[in-house]
This record gives structure tokens, C-alpha cells and sequence, in this order.
């Protein structure tokens, strides 16, 4: 599902050339995304373009997300669906792990710890917790069987997931990762409700930590693609926004919002 990301799509489509097809749903872009997308890509893409007359996140992120699944799975005629945000990224190491994975007929759907990149060499860290015996750092369930659906995170109906069950295999490693929080992005925060809408890097000094690996030469080469000197600066929030909460102690932020109440 994509909203003018032109700068971020090329990578993002860039590090998914190891899967058997792409499906993208233009929700009203004006920036060229979908070109974009198609200049990086030798694998097939198809596109279907918003027929609605407000984007996604004013009308409901929600249902068009499990919309979008649904769609994605009917045009590409798949048994597995890698669902990527236009500013993620995916190491090519994980065609083996789903193939290896989905010879068990019960799994349902793997999950990651996301790694909220800084640079390339830190990353902001919150929300660790544990799924199906595995630790984990704000795990995503990124790769699902048909007839699975987004859920919302919180009772406000806000931050759909993709739930994770018994049958979700759990991995955490160099497999998931995400720009918007680089520090040379200019896309506004609209989900870490403890960080501001523009955070600045005393902001979030106290919440990063080196990576414990090397970035995978080719989520390397997929930033690279990214012009970081010319990005719009991204004025609008269509999204959600919870209420601020600034913490007084940074290690209120490892606990996962599934894991209390908020």
C-alpha cells in the first residue's frame, strides 16, 4: 500500500527482487512511486490504483490493509504473501528460511524483530518481548499463509498487526528492516507514541544501541539507492497519532504494549 514514497519505494522493491512476483495498491500517489518501483524491479509487478476518493489512512488503514492482502493474493496467485511497507526492507536470506518454514503444513504466518535502522551501524530499540518462546524486539508477523488478516493494536482500533498465533514461526536475526527512523529521513513518527513527530536525535539518544550484526551486503545496496539529500520534507501526518507519552525512564520503552496496559 503505497502514498507518495517515491524516495524509499526503489529501495524497499529493490530488496524483494528474490520473491516471485510484487503487488502494489497506489493509494492516490502524486510523487511517481509506481514509476519508481518499476525502474528498480526485473519481477513482475502489478498495480492496482486507489479507486477511492480519500487515502487509506483517512477512510481506514484497517480494512484497506486486509483489502490489500486479499487483493495481492487473487493477482499474484501465490501461496505466501511477503507484505512490505514502501519504507522496509527484506534480506534476500529469507527465501530459504519460508521455504524451510512452510514444510510444516500448520505454520500459519513468521514474524521478525524489525530493526528501526539509525544508520548502518545502530538502531532504535523498544519494545522487546517474547512470542512462541522466541525474544524479540517489536516483532512484526510479515509473512502469512491466506486468510490471515490485520487486527488493531490498541482499543482505539489504532497500529493494525497481523496478530501472531501458536502456528507463527518466530525468527530474530538480519531479516527486517525499516528506514523511516534513519536519521536522515524526513517522514514524521506517527506510531512510537514516546517519541515526538519529529524526533531529533537527543530524542532518541537513550534508545539506541549498536546493531549486533552486519547489514546483509544486499539491504546495503538497497539503501544506497535512497537519496537521502533530496527528500521531500513530508509535512502531512494522515495517520493516527496517539497521545504523547514521554517516558522519565528509558526502560518504560522495552515493555511491548501487548504485554500491559496503556
Amino acid at each position: 500500500m503505497v502514498h507518495n514514497m517515491a524516495p524509499f519505494i526503489g529501495a524497499c522493491v529493490q530488496s524483494l527482487q528474490w520473491t516471485d512476483g510484487i503487488f502494489i495498491y497506489d493509494d492516490h500517489s502524486t510523487d511517481g512511486s509506481v514509476e519508481v518501483a518499476q525502474s528498480q524491479s526485473e519481477i513482475p509487478i502489478k498495480v492496482e490504483y486507489s479507486k477511492n476518493k480519500d487515502v487509506a489512512f483517512k477512510r481506514g488503514e484497517l480494512e484497506t490493509r486486509n483489502y490489500v492482502i486479499d487483493r495481492a493474493f487473487e493477482e499474484l496467485s501465490v501461496d505466501i504473501l511477503v507484505i512490505a511497507d514502501a519504507d522496509e526492507l527484506f534480506s534476500s536470506s529469507l527465501r530459504s528460511k519460508i521455504i524451510d518454514s512452510f514444510k510444516n503444513h500448520n505454520t500459519d504466518g513468521i514474524a521478525f524483530s524489525i530493526w528501526h535502522l539509525y544508520d548502518e551501524k545502530q538502531y532504535i530499540h523498544f519494545w522487546e518481548t517474547k512470542i512462541n518462546g522466541v525474544d524479540m524486539i517489536d516483532p512484526h508477523t510479515r509473512i502469512i499463509k491466506k486468510g490471515r488478516h490485520f487486527v488493531p493494536l490498541f482499543e482505539d482500533g489504532s497500529h493494525p498487526i497481523l496478530e501472531p498465533t501458536k502456528n507463527t514461526i518466530c525468527f530474530h536475526g538480519p531479516y527486517h528492516f525499516h528506514l523511516k527512523y534513519h536519521y536522515k529521513s524526513t517522514l514524521p513518527n506517527y506510531s512510537i507514541y514516546f517519541l515526538p513527530e519529529r524526533p531529533r536525535k537527543e530524542d532518541v539518544l537513550s534508545y539506541l544501541r549498536p546493531l549486533p550484526f552486519e547489514l546483509p551486503n544486499d539491504v546495503k545496496s538497497a539503501i544506497s539507492l535512497v537519496d537521502w539529500d533530496s527528500l521531500p520534507p513530508y509535512k502531512e501526518t494522515p495517520h493516527h497519532s496517539s497521545e504523547r507519552v514521554k517516558f522519565t525512564d528509558p526502560r518504560e520503552a522495552l515493555i511491548h504494549p501487548k504485554d500491559k496496559n496503556i
